[in-house]
């Protein structure tokens, strides 16, 4: 078997770190190891799919105008104590 050997240390001062450590030994697993060898692989698909989502909504959108929303005028107090008013009964 071929195998490479990597240390990793957590710093259980930084929340970070504790936050890792405390999750990867919630895990109900037979091993840490594939976990986080699982983890590191689907990270990356994540961020392939992430660049293919990007590039293909670039290339849909591109020649299209687009058009500011009209922004809804906020609720004043006066409408929000209406409504309160209304709800009291």
């Amino acid at each position: 078997m071929n195998s490479k050997r990597i240390s990793l240390r957590f710093n259980l001062d930084n929340k970070d770190d504790l936050a890792a450590w405390e999750y990867l030994h919630r895990l109900n697993s037979e091993s840490i190891n594939k976990e986080i060898i699982s983890m590191i692989n689907a990270s990356r698909q994540n961020s392939d799919l992430r660049e293919l989502l990007r590039q293909t909504i670039t290339v849909a959108m591109q020649g299209m105008a687009l058009q500011p929303v009209e922004k809804k005028p906020e609720i004043s107090e006066n409408d929000l104590a209406a409504l309160d008013f209304i709800n009291s009964f």
